[in-house]
């Protein structure tokens, strides 16, 4: 069995963890509270169920994220093949549910069964290696194992040794064969006792034996008279036998006689059988003959209604033909009722177009002449150019409201950023002063200034003027008031007192350039004004035009006849005169098709007169006898088959009743030569004869009945064969066993007056009482010895039972023991022995230790070297995965690596999880074998 799989949905630390591909030996390493013992838990768990959360100081490993509480685990290599166990805590009350490879799913409770019988308690003991089990080996004795290996891997075996075990503990509580406290060893010395005490009275009695001697002689008397009884007894019944089976004899006799008088040796073993058959067979004959002739009546009847099938025949050309044109008249019929229906929808079409136009079915307009087309087509190009025009005009109106609109709101932006003009004269003036006090040491610093002033002003200029250099324009505009700004700030930190006039000025320029833009927008505003009013009459002189174009359009309509409802474009594009025209043509060749398709099916339907007078359908018109022509075909075609086949059947049932007569003949000779056979000439002579066969077959199993009653009694036939001489000895011996009887009172009498006087001698004084005692203390004593047998003899035959068809394993376990042992000790201790007191171990020198004796890392040593040959010897059993849990914390480097071997070794036929922190283990395990738990 291996572990492929470990899939923890909650389980203490571990929430949606999942181990896959789980080799035969697996590490799991991790410091201190890595999840190591939860794992090993949850493994457990699957196998066994959820920790009881009853018993005291036990983890129960309850997720405290509040996640599901459980999870589930992949096996292989079961008796099942591959199963999934998955427990959760809230779902079934925590059972097991088993899935198995076909999908079906089992919830149990208990899956001991599962697990080759194995339970919580027998695999903690002998599957989890756990250091705090070490002290218990100084108590293991070899019994105790054989027991161990006589319960793993038999279901129900467990429960069966423990019974074994209570049976041997209370029959020790009884009796000891060293102990003196069980209540049986008490009575026994009693018993003892008192019979001790009463041989001591017995010699003391001379009478007694006397008398005793007296008592056995009589009793030898009484035997050889019992004897010779018994002897006459066994002649008596010697006699007794021939006379009751002297009439039995004599009919043997008799039989033996009337046996081999009857010559029944001509007639076959199987005579009766075979007349009996034959007698069967002829009856059978005579039904089925009777049977078929009733058939053949039946269906000459049947023949008899097929009133269609002989006038079929005598047309079956005429239908043949009829047949074959049957698909082009079926095809005309549908292309008939096709142009009918077609006919009618351009008629109804006609009727429509007409209406719609306003004329009456016999009127009629004649389309348009070329004079007249182009008359019209031009009066619609001028309509098609007004419309065009008007479109323009429209199309160039959106787009200058469009301009419009945005110079208005640029133009309403910019009015709400500019001052009053009372301020900005003010900042004017105060620009203007500025300029005239700057001193002469300044002189050369504003030149710098004015510079970009200069080209600031160009710049905005030409944006006014020339509005195809606006970027070129606003890109100096913008360098140029950068340099003013940068200048300004580097006179601010020379002048500090000229901060606020400088400021001003940046504000006023500002201005100045705003008022400029201002000003060229509105005039541009006005120019898309004036550009507007010149659209809005262009729009208005066109839809006059328009309108005249419509009139002049409906005036032509008009004049040709057509309803106001339709315009030219309509007319031009639906020319409905010429569909009126193509429409009547279309009709009339409708017409046409219709008249020669009729003529066709009118020339077919004449040809199959003689079908409606045969049947009586001359009321049927063209359309119907058609959709019922083939039905009628099929009946009658039906209807000739049908007479066919029972003619066939007729002609059949005739040959069979030919064959069954000709069986009935061939049984009669058959009957005949089996009367002739038998040397018989009758039917009555035959039954006779079997008859006396029957009774020789009686008389020889009577026969046979009687030589078992009389088998073994020759000798006695022989010694008695005359049954009035045997009468006569019987009597004799009666009349010698009645004196043999008289003689025994005798000497009966004498013996109960023997015993009548060791009774008196028994109940007088101390022996009388002593007897009594020893009676009842031996009672007593075999009762107890009965009750403490059968406790003993029970607990043998359970151990027997179990131990019987199973090979012992002691030695071959005892074996891989002391090998093991011997490797991770470095060959220092040579062998493990199992004693009464309990385990011996023998050092390299010869010296032998008990276990408490050892040190640590050895005792631990032991406890694997136990641990692994017992799994080793019982892989074939119970092969489940080991739970190792830094089981070698206390061994050194060189026993580390010994023990990492050993696990290799065992990993080969038992699956092998091993919890430790020993980094070390990483230079001896391959990584893939290695999980890290963080």
């Amino acid at each position: 069995m291996k572990i492929e799989t470990i899939e923890i949905y909650g389980y203490g630390k571990w929430l949606q963890k999942k181990f896959s591909d789980l080799t035969n030996l697996q590490v799991f390493l991790g410091n201190n509270e890595a999840g190591k013992s939860t794992l090993s838990s949850f493994i457990q768990t699957m196998f066994f169920g959820f920790p009881s959360a009853r018993k005291k100081d036990t983890n129960i490993y309850i997720p405290k994220q509040g996640e599901a509480y459980g999870g589930r685990i992949f096996l292989s290599g079961t008796r099942f093949g591959k199963v999934i166990i998955e427990r959760m805590k809230d779902r079934h009350r925590g059972k097991a549910v088993i899935t198995y490879e076909n999908g079906h799913q089992e919830v149990v409770d208990h899956i001991a069964s599962y697990l080759l019988g194995v339970d919580r308690q027998t695999y903690e003991l002998l599957y989890v290696f756990k250091i705090d089990r070490l002290l218990d080996l100084a108590k293991v004795k070899k019994e105790d194992l054989n027991r161990y290996l006589l319960g793993v891997g038999t279901s129900g075996s467990e429960r069966l040794l423990q019974l074994a075990e209570e049976y041997r503990k209370e029959a020790k509580k009884e009796f000891l064969p060293t102990g003196t406290k069980p209540p049986l060893n008490q009575k026994i010395k009693e018993t003892e006792n008192k019979w001790l005490q009463l041989q001591e009275a017995k010699k003391k009695n001379n009478e007694y034996e006397n008398i005793l001697v007296e008592a056995a002689t009589i009793q030898t008397r009484i035997s050889d008279l019992v004897e010779k009884q018994q002897q006459l007894e066994r002649e008596n019944n010697d006699v007794s036998e021939a006379i009751r089976l002297n009439d039995y004899y004599l009919e043997w006799l008799q039989l033996e006689k009337e046996i081999a008088a009857v010559d029944a040796s001509h007639i076959p073993k199987d005579a009766r059988k075979k007349w009996d058959w034959l007698q069967e067979k002829i009856s059978e004959g005579i039904q089925k003959q009777t049977s078929l002739q009733e058939q053949i009546k039946n269906e000459h009847k049947k023949f008899e209604d097929y009133s269609h099938a002989q006038w079929y025949r005598n047309h079956q050309n005429e239908w043949n033909a009829l047949q074959h044109d049957f698909s082009t008249v079926s095809t005309q019929m549908n292309q008939s009722l096709f142009l009918e229906e077609a006919r009618k929808e351009d008629e109804a079409e006609l009727i429509i177009l007409k209406r719609t136009i306003g004329l009456r079915m016999d009127e009629s307009i004649e389309p348009f002449t070329e004079e007249k087309e182009a008359e019209a087509c031009l009066l619609l190009e001028k309509s098609h150019a007004v419309q065009q025009a008007m479109t323009d005009v429209s199309q160039n109106l959106r787009t200058v409201e469009r301009k419009v609109d945005a110079l208005e709101s640029k133009i309403s932006e910019m009015e709400k950023e500019t001052v009053s003009e009372e301020e900005f004269r003010l900042w004017e003036t105060k620009a203007k002063s500025s300029n005239q006090q700057s001193s002469t040491k300044n002189t050369k610093k504003m030149n710098f200034i004015i510079i970009p002033l200069v080209i600031f002003f160009v710049a905005i200029t030409l944006i006014t003027l020339f509005p195809a250099y606006r970027l070129a324009s606003a890109l100096a505009a913008g360098i140029a008031a950068l340099s003013i700004v940068f200048l300004f700030y580097k006179q601010r930190k020379v002048q500090p007192a000229d901060q606020a006039d400088t400021f001003q000025m940046a504000d006023y320029i500002q201005q100045a350039t705003l008022r400029e833009r201002l000003k060229e927008l509105k005039a541009e505003e006005q120019q898309e004004q004036d550009i507007l009013i010149q659209l809005l009459n262009k729009q208005e002189a066109h839809e006059m035009a328009w309108n005249e174009e419509q009139q002049r359009q409906q005036n032509w309509l008009i004049a040709e006849n057509y309803p106001l409802s339709y315009s030219l474009d309509r007319v031009l594009s639906e020319k409905p005169a010429v569909k009126i025209s193509q429409l009547e043509e279309k009709i009339t060749a409708t017409q046409q098709k219709q008249q020669d398709v009729e003529q066709t099916l009118n020339n077919w339907y004449e040809q199959s007169q003689f079908i409606r007078d045969h049947f009586g359908i001359n009321h049927l018109d063209m359309k119907e006898f058609i959709e019922q022509f083939n039905e009628l075909h099929q009946s009658v075609i039906l209807e000739d088959s049908m007479s066919k086949n029972t003619e066939e059947k007729i002609a059949e049932l005739q040959a069979n009743l030919e064959t069954v007569q000709s069986q009935l003949k061939e049984h009669h000779q058959k009957r005949q030569e089996l009367l002739q056979n038998a040397k018989v000439e009758t039917e009555a002579e035959f039954y006779q004869l079997l008859h006396a066969k029957d009774e020789q077959v009686n008389q020889k199993r009577r026969r046979s009945f009687l030589e078992e009653q009389l088998e073994g009694k020759k000798a006695i036939f022989e010694k008695y064969p005359d049954k009035e001489k045997a009468i006569k000895r019987l009597n004799s011996n009666q009349q010698k066993l009645a004196d043999l009887q008289l003689e025994m009172k005798a000497n009966q009498k004498e013996e109960v007056e023997r015993n009548h006087d060791i009774r008196i001698l028994e109940k007088g004084g101390t022996y009388s009482s002593l007897l009594q005692d020893y009676a009842i203390a031996e009672t007593e004593m075999r009762e107890m010895i009965v009750e403490w047998a059968k406790k003993v003899v029970a607990a043998e035959w359970l151990e027997e039972t179990l131990r019987y068809g199973k090979d012992n394993r002691f030695p071959a376990l005892l074996e891989d023991m002391s090998a093991y042992f011997h490797t991770l000790t470095k060959q220092n201790y040579s062998r493990i022995v199992f004693q009464k007191s309990g385990i011996k171990i023998q050092h390299q020198n010869g010296t032998v230790y008990e276990p408490f004796e050892l040190s640590q890392g050895t005792i631990e040593q032991l406890y694997i070297a136990m641990r692994f040959a017992f799994i080793k010897n019982t892989a074939d059993i119970a092969n489940l995965p080991i739970i190792i849990d830094d089981g070698f914390v206390n061994f050194d480097g060189n026993r580390k690596e010994v023990m990492y071997q050993l696990m290799q070794e065992l990993s080969s036929s038992v699956q092998i999880f091993f919890f430790t922190f020993d980094e070390s283990v990483k230079e001896i395990v391959h990584e893939e074998q290695i999980n890290m738990l963080n």
